[in-house]
């Protein structure tokens, strides 16, 4: 009964608007976080994978994706430019709209411009 209150109370404040305003304060706080950025980039991926219909991204493979990131010691393999190990983007050598599967043998590190101009071209 007590638990049940409790959770009536805040749902109540919840949907107050000084609620609401404190829940989406903490919400873009977490979202402009380097965590909450790399789980919505990872949600991103996972969806994009589901709607392709490829294989999933298994969790072993985020350690060995940041170990493949470290060993460039944050050049970009492309132009050779140094942006950093946290700033590498996951590149598809056979792009997923080209019937490339979401694995570790399948991606590379590569920064954000040059992984832009790639596109959904084959290879480097």
């Amino acid at each position: 009964m007590v638990i049940e209150k409790e959770r009536e109370r805040k749902r109540i404040y919840n949907e107050s608007p000084r609620g609401k305003q404190i829940r989406l304060r903490c919400e873009r706080n977490y979202n402009e976080s380097p965590k909450g950025k790399e789980n919505r980039r990872k949600q991103w991926q996972k969806r994009r994978a589901r709607k392709l219909n490829v294989d999933f991204w298994e969790p072993w493979m985020d350690i060995v994706w940041e170990q493949m990131k470290i060993q460039t010691n944050g050049y970009c393999p492309l132009c050779h430019k140094f942006i950093g190990v946290d700033k590498l983007t996951m590149d598809h050598i056979i792009p997923l709209s080209k019937g490339g599967i979401h694995r570790i043998d399948n991606v590379q590190p590569m920064c954000g411009s040059c992984n832009s101009k790639k596109s959904n071209k084959l290879g480097l």
